[in-house]
């Protein structure tokens, strides 16, 4: 099955700070001062769930539907329960099947990479119609830089995932030229690991189509 993440589950957190330090966690808390209490928020590919740990930290009552492929990823989110303020739905299924719940938010983080560009234009047209008018997609994921080694260090990184978890993108995407199509506005970024990460926030226009 392409894109899951089964096998790697186990250790995919740990590879990730051997390699980023706190960067992966540090940019997925990033823009979550724009939730607001009482928001639904809806995860893509929310991995082992640190991302809930986080959203708990914040002391407001949130509700989560928590979308992710990988079986083995979501028994690690779930380990993470109980919550204290957080109200989780987890959805064991792929994305581009089901029909995505409603929010006021959606999160996607280290998602958007997996995709070939079609299948990229297909999903974030499905998450689009998901999320409610003037609604913010937080959307933190890896950008090309000017430096070699990170550049080459993306690369190692699909090939890597491409064996281990049959990634069907083979390169990045142009993510920013994806929500501009679809008419959002970025209201904010921060970027991590010598920009290499970006971590953004996009709000949806009430008149985007």
């Amino acid at each position: 099955m392409k894109n899951n993440f089964n096998l790697i589950a186990p250790v995919y957190d740990k590879l990730g700070s051997f390699i980023f330090g706190n960067s992966l966690i540090d940019s997925q808390r990033a823009m979550l001062h724009h939730l607001k209490a009482d928001n639904h928020v809806l995860i893509l590919g929310g991995g082992s769930g640190d991302i809930l740990k986080e959203l708990d930290k914040l002391e407001m009552r949130l509700s989560i539907s928590y979308v992710e492929l990988s079986s083995k990823m979501v028994e690690l989110a779930r380990s993470k329960q109980p919550f204290k303020n957080l109200e989780v739905a987890f959805i064991n299924q792929n994305a581009q099947s089901i029909d995505l719940p409603k929010a006021d938010i959606v999160i996607t983080n280290y998602f958007l990479d997996v995709f070939t560009l079609e299948n990229l234009s297909m999903i974030m047209k499905k998450i689009d119609l998901a999320l409610n008018d003037s609604g913010i997609w937080f959307c933190t994921d890896f950008r090309k830089t000017n430096s070699f080694f990170k550049n080459a260090l993306i690369k190692l990184m699909y090939l890597f995932f491409k064996i281990f978890s049959q990634l069907e993108g083979t390169k990045l995407q142009d993510f920013e030229g994806q929500f501009e199509a679809l008419g959002y506005k970025k209201i904010d970024t921060k970027f991590y690991f010598g920009k290499m990460i970006e971590s953004c926030a996009y709000q949806k226009s009430k008149l985007a189509k």
